[in-house]
């Protein structure tokens, strides 16, 4: 029997897993209240043929309330709309287990493939089409705090060692080992040129020749712990402090451009938003949106209750937020909105990486990796063609 497990996002929202029959007696109801086109549609039960209901999503749309004989949401319903704020975990490959603690780090490669670092000093190389463990990268003695993937394809890693690895992603190999930091490399960012950036607790920035190994240079003009680096598209470098402060570099003149100062606590978490603004996430709870072009604070987004750890920018411009408070949010980077929140992780969500099909990876502190899709799946039409519903309604509901 093909089970299906959906999101429908609105605030106390339950995740519904469903069997063909549920859907069908679903879809029926809904073609049959036309009155209802274009409304979220809510039901509210922790229970779902006797197995409790664990993950929520919310959205702040008007709710239409209505339940079919099997107590199942129509997905299909939320979906006609064009903001639709959908998520789906997907079911036999949402979760890819395999690492024995905290997954801190994620990079899609380029041949799509999903690498993770972990807390147990491994690096895993996953087939995101199927779930399956390809490699493992075992040669760190420390956790591995952070990833990037370079130019040529190469992976690197930084690591509770002190030690910057370069990777070889094809036979697993490593090519090189940049061992000058005095203490944990925690961030990881590749320039524009193909140099790669690692920030460390050692309170320096350091830019490397990943061709020969060689150190080019060193930004260690910092008071504080380098948490944190994202590369503008200007090609300034962005590094995030334990002081709460954000730099901006130019990294061919090792010139300060400017200092953003606003956050109250660490700054862990950088992203370059679409637009080319540049998100910040700090132990303060917040997220700030910055101009990077004068340095001005543009926007404040607020809605977790713990430290916000890591950051990804979505295909459609929304920018995902992973906390200490467990959750993932997906933010409107234009208005500052929540869109949703996603509860499936049992811990701290402490990586997120966007897969090149569109979908979200998350690593947490649960050991686990979640994949997540923000569209119902097509796989709804085999159900579909089962039943005696127009398709005409299906294709309107999926516009």
């Amino acid at each position: 029997m093909m089970k299906i497990e959906v999101n429908i996002i609105k605030k106390d929202m339950k995740t519904i897993s469903s069997e063909k029959k549920c859907l069908k007696d679903c879809l029926t109801l809904f073609s049959k209240s036309p009155g209802l086109y274009g409304e979220t549609i809510e039901v509210n039960f922790k229970r779902f043929n006797e197995q409790e209901i664990i993950l929520t999503g919310e959205n702040l749309k008007e709710v239409k309330v209505f339940a079919t004989k099997n107590q199942f949401l129509c997905a299909s319903e939320c979906s006609k709309l064009n903001d639709c704020n959908t998520a789906m975990l997907k079911d036999s490959k949402a979760t890819f287990v395999g690492h024995s603690s905290d997954v801190t780090s994620l990079a899609v490669l380029q041949n799509g493939d999903l690498a993770s670092g972990s807390w147990d000093k491994k690096i895993k190389i996953w087939n995101t089409s199927d779930g399956t463990l390809k490699m493992n990268l075992c040669d760190h003695s420390g956790a591995v705090y952070s990833l990037a993937v370079l130019q040529n394809g190469d992976l690197a890693s930084g690591s509770r060692d002190n030690s910057t690895k370069i990777w070889n992603t094809t036979d697993g190999s490593e090519k090189m080992n940049l061992n000058y930091h005095s203490s944990w490399v925690n961030s990881l960012a590749v320039l524009q040129n193909g140099d790669l950036a690692s920030g460390s607790r050692d309170n320096s920035t350091k830019i490397w020749n990943t061709t020969d190994g060689s150190e080019k240079m060193n930004l260690n003009y910092h008071s504080s712990w380098v948490n944190s680096l994202a590369v503008l598209q200007n090609g300034d470098l962005a590094s995030g402090f334990a002081d709460t402060t954000i730099k901006i570099w130019n990294p061919k003149s090792e010139t300060l451009k400017m200092n953003l100062c606003d956050h109250s606590d660490q700054v862990v978490s950088l992203i370059v938003l679409q637009n080319g603004d540049l998100a910040s996430g700090s132990w303060d709870h917040k997220i700030k949106i910055w101009n990077t072009s004068d340095g001005t604070l543009k926007m404040n987004l607020c809605g977790h209750s713990f430290a916000v750890l890591s950051l990804a920018v979505l295909q459609n411009g929304d920018l995902a937020s992973g906390s200490a408070d467990n959750t993932i949010k997906i933010w409107n980077t234009i208005d500052g909105t929540e869109k949703m929140a996603l509860n499936g992780h049992s811990a701290v969500v402490l990586s997120l990486a966007v897969l090149q099909n569109g979908d979200l990876a998350s690593g947490s502190a649960d050991n686990t990796i979640k994949i997540w899709n923000f569209k119902i799946s097509l796989k709804f039409l085999d159900i579909l063609l089962e039943s005696n519903i127009s398709s005409n309604f299906f294709w309107a509901a999926l516009e």
